[in-house]
């Protein structure tokens, strides 16, 4: 078991009843989805970064909340969490500390996209 396998199986980044109820468990279906998601969801990231260099909130609540419905499709519940909070932090926090948990989502979302990338990853998310 690679450590991006461990870190998502072991952790429940994604939720497989998610998965499941939306998309029928069908593989073809969720590997098409997981492709779209690998390539999409880097380019959101870069701009909530680009929103935070800024300090444009503006920016960074809208893509925090795409980020969180991304995120949440894809099964990943705790990521999406944590885009949820980064979305509500847009509003008042200190811009260290949105930054912080930015770098958070980043380093969970890299490992999803690993993990996501790899081809039987449906069977080894369904079969954990």
């Amino acid at each position: 078991m690679t450590v991006n396998e461990e870190i998502i199986l072991n952790h429940n980044l994604i939720n497989w009843e998610v998965l499941e109820s939306v998309y029928d468990a069908d593989e073809e279906v969720l590997t098409e989805i997981a492709e779209v998601f690998c390539e999409e969801a880097p380019k959101s990231m870069e701009k909530i970064f680009l929103a935070i260099s800024q300090s444009d909130r503006s920016d960074l609540k809208f893509y925090a909340h795409r980020m969180k419905g991304t995120l949440a499709a894809m099964g990943a519940d705790s990521i999406s969490k944590s885009a949820y909070k980064l979305e509500r932090m847009a509003h008042d926090e200190n811009i260290e500390t949105v930054k912080e948990l930015a770098g958070e989502i980043s380093n969970d979302l890299s490992h999803l996209i690993c993990f996501l990338r790899q081809p039987d990853w449906v069977s080894k998310i369904n079969n954990k």
